[in-house]
């Protein structure tokens, strides 16, 4: 009978550490997924904003003309 409680328990942590290797894995595989995402969002709202600003110094270059300081001749 002792015996068989033994094997028993071994079953059972074997069990337990699969599912606590399974339910790990999941977890860093979600953080993962969401650093990701995270990073693609960054880089789409910083890729905007880049293209916003060469638009806007467009403009105003085109608008204002020549205002910019010259050195004398």
């Amino acid at each position: 009978m002792a015996q068989g409680s033994g094997a028993g328990k071994i079953v059972l942590y074997v069990v337990i550490a699969i599912v606590a290797v399974m339910i790990l894995g999941n977890v860093v595989g979600w953080l993962i997924g969401a650093l990701w995402n995270i990073l693609i969002a960054t880089l789409i709202i910083a890729a905007i904003a880049g293209v916003a600003l060469l638009v806007v110094g467009a403009a105003r270059r085109s608008v204002g003309g020549r205002n910019r300081r010259q050195l004398p001749r």
